[in-house]
């Protein structure tokens, strides 16, 4: 029997595109569930925060779980709320009212050697100065859910983190982080010839970081000494320096430090925070763990804290809010940990239940039980918090003498405007000031008008009647007071029109 193999295959060619197009359709929903998963999962997070604001201009809002750089003159002026985004600063800003909530973060790039600072004097580049937290806010500083203002680690690298630079009198230099000691003017350091089982110190900032360690030959010395003094002056906020490398040589095992915190400096109105976070500003050094260090490895050393400078100009602006300048620490709480930093707090008024929490603690440092030997500690960095009150003066005349007369408050036929200046006219001059600090100067400029028959009078004080110390400089024409102790002060002094 003869077979007819075209027929056969006009069979056969149906059954296969059906079970063609029922794979590809099976593909393709498989496809679809897999590619809904995974969006699920990563697309959310990788997708861009994004901003916007009303017609006006005056409410603005950055929103989404991805990051955002906000660079100088964005959104100025406005009342701006940070919503779950990750916004990275970059030079001054000044809003109206700042929130920053569910679990946002509001931080600025980490320092990265050569690009933002010199890898021999450690000043900061123009790039380097724009990476900071540089806030000056009129009104009100406000954290919610979460919301927080962080930069922990992104000071001066660690040592082997970024461009690494070896010692002239390390061993071995053809291993990479070898002997190496931490950017920075406080950077820890591993400089020792001896190059086995050798331990980075931590860096330094407001205290000193731990010393570093031989494993058989004691306390090393490595550390620097503490640098630096925060005032209100932003060119005075130094990031934190980094800590020192570490290697054992025969096992070729080696482990970087870590890096310094970042630099903040704000200026506000108040501070208001809803409980729900702790540390809501902070500026902690890196911490090198245990865990990332080989078998047997000696660890690096932690980054120190950064610096904080936080002032508050409102009329009671204290509230509940936690600062923290800590040093890098390692996995064990032991012996070799960094030297607390420098913390000073003025003018903060703990009364009703206000409390403000600051850490400016060294980091741990030790070893373990399981033989891996972690770094030493970092020194804690260097916070200022002032509560230094914006004063108001209001400034009112009363009339004295008109035209030989004296004014008598029960005689209207007495009475005269003091605004309105006339020749020989002698005026009580009152300045009442509120919201005052024991360093607040007074200065009142003398009163001046255009009279048109006189020409240019003005109103001579007279020295005897000037209060609370005040002394007249005719030279530049005012009246100067010294401070005085309490924040509510009336300045007071008598003056004669003059030609």
């Amino acid at each position: 029997m003869k077979l007819n193999w075209l027929k056969l295959k006009e069979i056969k060619l149906p059954r296969r595109r059906n079970l063609f197009l029922v794979c590809s359709v099976l593909l393709l929903l498989v496809s679809i569930v897999i590619s809904a998963a995974l969006y699920i999962k990563y697309g959310r997070k990788a997708m861009a925060a994004s901003g916007s604001c009303d017609a006006g201009g005056e409410n603005c809002t950055i929103s989404g779980s991805g990051s955002f750089d906000l660079v100088e003159g964005q959104y100025e002026n406005s009342n701006l709320t940070i919503d779950g985004s990750t916004v990275s600063l970059w030079g001054p800003h000044h809003f109206k009212n700042l929130t920053i909530k569910n679990n946002a973060v509001v931080t600025h790039q980490i320092l990265i050697s050569v690009n933002d600072y010199d890898d021999t004097t450690w000043a900061l580049s123009a790039n380097g100065q724009r990476k900071i937290v540089d806030l000056t806010i009129d009104d009100e500083l406000i954290f919610q859910t979460g919301g927080t203002i962080n930069v922990d680690g992104k000071g001066y690298a660690g040592a082997g983190e970024d461009d690494q630079r070896l010692t002239p009198d390390c061993g071995d230099k053809n291993i990479p982080f070898h002997c190496g000691y931490g950017d920075g003017f406080g950077g820890g350091g591993n400089n020792d010839s001896y190059d086995e089982w050798t331990r980075g110190a931590g860096g330094s900032y407001g205290g000193k970081g731990g010393e570093g360690v031989h494993y058989n030959g004691g306390y090393a010395g490595w550390a620097k000494a503490p640098y630096g003094n925060l005032t209100s002056d932003i060119t005075t906020a130094q990031p934190g320096s980094g800590g020192g490398a570490a290697l054992r040589h025969r096992h070729n095992s080696r482990s970087p430090g870590a890096a310094g915190g970042g630099r903040i400096h704000i200026v506000t109105g108040t501070i208001s925070t809803d409980g729900t976070t702790s540390n809501y500003i902070s500026a902690k050094g890196a911490s090198v763990s245990t865990a990332d260090c080989s078998w047997w490895a000696m660890c690096g050393g932690s980054g120190s804290g950064g610096s904080i400078y936080i002032r508050l100009t409102s009329y009671g602006s204290e509230s509940n809010f936690d600062v923290s300048v800590a040093g890098g620490r390692s996995d064990v709480v032991a012996t070799m940990a960094g030297a607390p930093g420098v913390a000073t707090v003025r003018g903060f008024n703990n009364s009703e239940g206000k409390q403000l929490k600051v850490n400016a603690d060294g980091g741990a440092g030790g070893y373990d039980d399981a033989d891996r030997y972690s770094g030493c500690g970092g020194g804690g960095g260097r916070v200022l918090i002032e509560v230094k009150v914006n004063y108001s003066i209001k400034k009112v005349l009363e009339p004295l003498e008109r035209g030989g007369v004296k004014y008598d408050p029960a005689d209207q036929n007495t009475n005269f405007d003091p605004y309105s200046l006339r020749l020989n006219d002698k005026i009580l001059v009152n300045l009442y000031a509120v919201r005052l600090d024991s360093s607040t100067i007074i200065k009142d400029s003398i009163l001046r008008e255009a009279n048109t028959y006189l020409g240019n009078i003005y109103c001579e004080p007279i020295p005897a009647s000037i209060s609370d110390g005040g002394t007249y400089d005719a030279t530049s024409g005012t009246v100067t007071w010294p401070a005085v102790s309490d924040s509510t002060h009336t300045f007071t002094y008598q003056c004669k029109v003059r030609i």
